[in-house]
């Protein structure tokens, strides 16, 4: 069973998710704040077994290593940064799936499908003439769809992330957090 799923078995094994609490702060900072716990927990046991094992220890080619090391790309992200940029990535998924769900059912899938690159504001005439070409619309009429699709990304998003405070007034302060987790 690897990390991840040791993690959530134990938290619902043991009603973890009872003991979070609104009045205490966001459900995602309460799953951290966990798992940090867990991890240090699973490092604690594996240190253990491993003391006096028996096993011969193997020697390691220091250079080797420093070598493989200086040609690697240093990783400044913590596992708190990482955790918070994946969160912001599903917000964005979720959004964008949601969008594409109303693009459905209104019968417009391949409008939707071609305007997805100009979501985050990506423009050029260029692309929207040839969206207008391919479906017979003139490219202010794309230039009005891709605005529309923009505004309903930015609604969808703004209603995901409402989900997710108790209080209003900090919708803007979490959408402050996801941009910021993203660059």
């Amino acid at each position: 069973m690897d990390l991840t799923q040791g993690f959530i078995a134990r938290l619902l094994e043991r009603g973890g998710i009872g003991g979070a609490d609104r009045e205490r702060g966001r459900f995602r900072s309460f799953l951290l704040g966990a798992l940090n716990h867990y991890i240090a927990n699973e490092a604690e046991k594996a240190r253990a077994q491993k003391r006096g094992g028996g096993v011969t220890p193997i020697s390691l080619d220091v250079r080797e290593v420093e070598e493989k090391l200086r040609r690697e790309p240093a990783d400044m992200r913590t596992p708190e940064s990482e955790y918070i940029r994946r969160w912001a990535l599903a917000m964005l998924d979720r959004a964008v799936a949601a969008v594409r769900a109303r693009y459905v059912a209104e019968g417009k899938s391949e409008l939707f499908e071609r305007l997805l690159p100009t979501i985050s504001g990506g423009r050029g005439d260029e692309r929207y003439r040839a969206i207008g070409a391919a479906l017979g619309m003139s490219e202010d009429a794309v230039k009005m769809a891709a605005s529309r699709l923009r505004k309903r990304y930015r609604e969808q998003l703004r209603a995901l992330v409402a989900e997710t405070v108790t209080d209003p007034s900090e919708i803007d302060d979490e959408l402050r957090s996801l941009i910021e987790a993203l660059r």
